[in-house]
C-alpha cells in the first residue's frame, strides 16, 4: 500500500483535504488562465484601436447592425471571404 492511501485510510479528512487541495489549484490555474486571457483580448483591443481609430467593441457592434440590416449581403460577404481564406491557407 502506498504511503497516500495509508494517509487517508487513518483520516476521514483525508480524501476532503486531498480533493481541496486539487480543487484550490484548479481554480487558481483557471484565475491565471483568465488573467492571461484578459491580457491577450487588452492588448489585441489595443491594437486594433491604434490601426483603425475604434476599439474592437465598436466594430463588433457595427458588424452585428449590418447583419440585422442586411442579411443577404453579409452572408455573401461572409462565404466570399471564408473562399478566400480557404484557398489561402491550402497552399
Amino acid at each position: 500500500m502506498t504511503q497516500a492511501n495509508r494517509r487517508t485510510e487513518r483520516s476521514p479528512e483525508g480524501w476532503a483535504g486531498t480533493t481541496q487541495n486539487v480543487a484550490n489549484d484548479a481554480a487558481q490555474k483557471v484565475t491565471e488562465g483568465a488573467s492571461y486571457v484578459q491580457g491577450k483580448l487588452g492588448a489585441m483591443d489595443d491594437t486594433v484601436r491604434d490601426y483603425t481609430g475604434k476599439p474592437l467593441g465598436e466594430w463588433t457592434e457595427d458588424i452585428r447592425a449590418f447583419m440585422r440590416e442586411r442579411p443577404l449581403t453579409g452572408a455573401a460577404v461572409m462565404l466570399g471571404a471564408g473562399y478566400m481564406a480557404r484557398k489561402l491557407l491550402r497552399r
